[in-house]
């Protein structure tokens, strides 16, 4: 298990990279679908502003279509060559474009799938920002970089730094600053593609959280909690009392230094009811994990003197075992005897034991520990075999014990789920070994209950 104790969250992250994957295909397919009919609403998605270029549409749709196809990294190989492909065609159209504005050239990449009349004025009519072509750079090379470190950073630095780009140009247009959204003379990039970075960034972050900076994001211990917490209010909330801040000073109710002290202010008092918040919420989970630490070690000491217990007695009874075996082979009369007592050792033992043939593991006998755990008679177990009663309630795991048993001749400490009569399942704690009875093979095994002790694991781990 990892340090940073993954597994309840991974879910969750995968559901949200999937949905941004959906999201950006849909803005794709939707602006695409705008220029083939010729909608003004579907080429801006939000009226009153700048049209989504054709090819920043389709490129979004391929780099969708990538982060989709991410989450089947282990499938077939034409899924992988896909997905490659999607990659790389991002990667080429951010970097071809950046090249033609570098040199001043024109390639012709910008009006391949329709004119732009609207346009035709410009320098580059039809070609996407900078900013676009430089994230579209970013987004593609972190796609193509996890396929080659997926278990590294590397792939997540160029995913963060589009991420900022995308957010500072959403910053912009709500604050009017056009500088964060516009590179020099150069066309700016629209508000619905730059929010559609940050959504395919977050779900390409999001596409692998057990690895590299987001295995803490993920994780279920408290620096997790703290990050999924406090990263969101670092962005919203500064965004959202600044625009506060912007729109009192802008109708008259301030100047400019009230309204600085004001954000000020603000943002202290809304960022030390968070802190409070997360330290308090945090205070009563470590309180709560110490006391069922407290209480799985006082269980483990009472099932480790519970399990040394039944392991004296299942000694003192093997020796009785391998002693009337011994005896058996001197003298019917002591055969007797030692049958006796095997026979009283092996009824009044309280642990579940059962003897079963090797041949086809059917029943020849059980105490009335094994009686009471599994809740059947003794005349609906003996003669009938495992598979019968359906005791074992998984296959693989039953045929792996008994691979070891055979090879080894004897199971120590096994822990398998055994279904009792009533459907109830019991996590065991197994041990079997070899009992060789009139000359033929029999298993002697040994069963203890630590159903409570695994839930009080369970319990902890939450």
């Amino acid at each position: 298990m990892s340090i940073y104790l993954q597994g309840r969250n991974l879910p969750a992250f995968q559901r949200l990279s999937k949905i941004a994957a959906g999201i950006t295909m849909l803005v794709g397919s939707l602006v695409l679908l705008g220029w083939l009919l010729n909608i003004t609403l579907l080429k801006t998605i939000l009226p009153g502003i700048i049209s989504i270029k054709a090819n920043t549409a389709l490129t979004f749709l391929s780099a969708g279509l990538a982060l989709w196809l991410l989450q089947y990294k282990e499938s077939d190989s034409r899924l992988k060559f896909l997905r490659l492909g999607c990659s790389i065609f991002v990667t080429l159209i951010g970097l071809l474009t950046l090249v033609e504005y570098m040199f001043g050239w024109n390639w012709g990449i910008d009006q391949l799938l329709f004119r732009d009349a609207s346009n035709l004025g410009a320098v580059y009519p039809g070609r996407m920002s900078p900013i676009t072509a430089l994230n579209f750079l970013l987004l593609g090379s972190a796609l193509l970089l996890d396929d080659i470190f997926h278990r590294d950073k590397t792939a997540q630095l160029p995913t963060l730094t589009a991420s900022l780009f995308a957010l500072f140009a959403v910053i912009g247009y709500l604050y009017g600053v056009e500088s964060l959204y516009r590179f020099g003379s150069y066309i700016s990039i629209a508000l619905p593609t730059a929010i559609t970075f940050l959504i395919l960034s977050l779900g390409i972050l999001f596409a692998r959280p057990d690895q590299g900076w987001m295995i803490i994001v993920s994780s279920d211990n408290a620096a997790g909690i703290q990050a999924r917490r406090l990263l969101p209010a670092a962005v919203v909330i500064p965004t959202l009392i600044g625009l506060l801040r912007l729109l009192g000073q802008n109708i008259g109710l301030y100047g400019t230094l009230f309204g600085g002290a004001i954000f000020s202010i603000s943002s202290i008092f809304v960022f030390t009811l968070l802190i409070a918040w997360s330290t308090g919420s945090l205070y009563r989970i470590d309180l709560a994990r110490q006391q069922a630490e407290k209480k799985i070690r006082l269980l483990n000491a009472d099932l480790e003197n519970r399990v040394l217990e039944r392991t004296e007695q299942l000694t003192t009874v093997n020796q009785k075992l391998e002693g009337q075996i011994f005896e058996r082979e001197q003298t019917e009369a002591t055969l007797r005897q030692s049958e006796e007592r095997f026979a009283k050792a092996f009824r009044t033992s309280p642990a579940a034991l059962s003897i079963t043939r090797m041949t086809n593991n059917s029943f020849i006998d059980v105490n009335e520990s094994f009686l009471s755990l599994f809740g059947y008679t003794r005349e609906e177990v003996i003669g009938r075999s495992l598979n019968e009663l359906n005791i074992y309630t998984n296959t693989d795991e039953w045929d792996e014990l008994t691979k070891q048993f055979r090879e080894h001749g004897s199971v120590n400490n096994y822990e398998i789920v055994f279904r009792t009569k009533s459907g109830e399942f019991r996590n065991m704690l197994l041990s079997a070994d070899i009992l060789v009875l009139e000359g033929e093979a029999h298993a002697l095994t040994t069963m203890l209950d630590i159903t409570d002790r695994n839930h009080s694991e369970a319990e902890l781990n939450q």
